[in-house]
């Protein structure tokens, strides 16, 4: 789904993959997941910054930014910097 061509239907897939990869990273404070699922996870940021370079609203534009951060392991970073973002600081 992430990989698809529906724009809104990528980004809700890329943005839950994310979302539970960083939930996985935190709760367990390992990258079990990550590691268990390599193939899958390495094309995800591809796809999400396929679809961030093309996104018009600003909003879509921050969160598939967040999403490519989270994909990457980089989830510190990508909460404040996009909450800095969207709240025009």
């Amino acid at each position: 789904m992430a990989e698809c061509d529906d724009a809104g239907t990528a980004a809700a897939a890329l943005h839950l993959a994310a979302t539970l990869l960083v939930q996985a990273d935190q709760r367990y404070e390992t990258r079990k997941l990550r590691h268990q699922h390599t193939p899958e996870v390495v094309r995800l940021p591809t796809a999400a910054d396929r679809w961030r370079q093309t996104a018009t609203d600003r909003y879509d534009c921050c969160h598939l930014l967040e999403t490519v951060l989270n994909l990457e392991g980089d989830f510190h970073w990508a909460q404040g910097l996009i909450w800095g973002i969207v709240n025009e600081e």
